[in-house]
């Protein structure tokens, strides 16, 4: 099961996704957008704390989330991902194209897989899993990599539409908002990223 969480909630090493997206009856249970603050110079930038899960999913949901994980993860393109509930009451499958073929397929078979949609959630995405993956590779090849301005992660979170970066910060370093990395980031990607704060350096355990 902890493999498909992380397949679910995160990539690389982004922890528990909580939503910025909205399903047929509102934000899952628990979970709370990303903050934005606005520097002096105008860009936005929107800072995540991880959310607090409670419970585990049932045998059933996680049935019922590996096929139409399995289903989202074949048409990248189209959906943004799946994610489960807080309080693993549901799964979520983000649609960034409404309008293909493949979502009206998902549709069917999330109608066929849970009659009267209680367990399977439609939310609405800004990106697909295609784009934010395109964008997590660019920003690790260019910060990452290159060790700027204290970027320690960059990972997907698919339940807030977003590339995650984890930013280590030292006790004497300036604040997220007054990085210049992150400045930099934000006013290129906008809505695309999204930064959570790092005090330490990640361990071949938390990998």
């Amino acid at each position: 099961m902890e493999v498909f969480r992380t397949l679910m909630l995160a990539f690389l090493s982004c922890a528990l996704c909580v939503t910025g997206c909205t399903g047929a009856d509102g934000p899952a249970p628990g979970q709370t957008a990303p903050t934005t603050t606005t520097t002096p110079t105008s860009e936005t930038i929107r800072i995540y704390s991880d959310p607090v899960f409670k419970g585990a999913p049932t045998g059933e949901l996680n049935v019922l989330a590996d096929k139409v994980n399995e289903y989202a993860m074949a048409h990248p393109k189209v959906f943004s991902g799946t994610y489960f509930a807080s309080d693993y009451s549901k799964v979520y499958v983000g649609v960034a194209k409404s309008d293909d073929p493949a979502a009206s397929a998902y549709e069917k078979l999330a109608a066929k897989l849970d009659p009267g949609r209680q367990r399977v959630v439609t939310a609405d995405a800004r990106w697909s899993w295609y784009e934010l993956d395109a964008l997590k590779d660019l920003l690790v090849k260019k910060y990452l990599t290159q060790g700027k301005g204290g970027i320690q992660s960059v990972g997907l979170n698919t339940a807030i539409d977003s590339v995650v970066i984890a930013v280590l910060r030292k006790p004497l370093d300036p604040a997220l908002t007054d990085n210049r990395t992150v400045i930099e980031i934000a006013r290129r990607y906008g809505d695309m990223v999204v930064f959570r704060e790092s005090l330490g350096p990640i361990t071949a355990a938390a990998r």
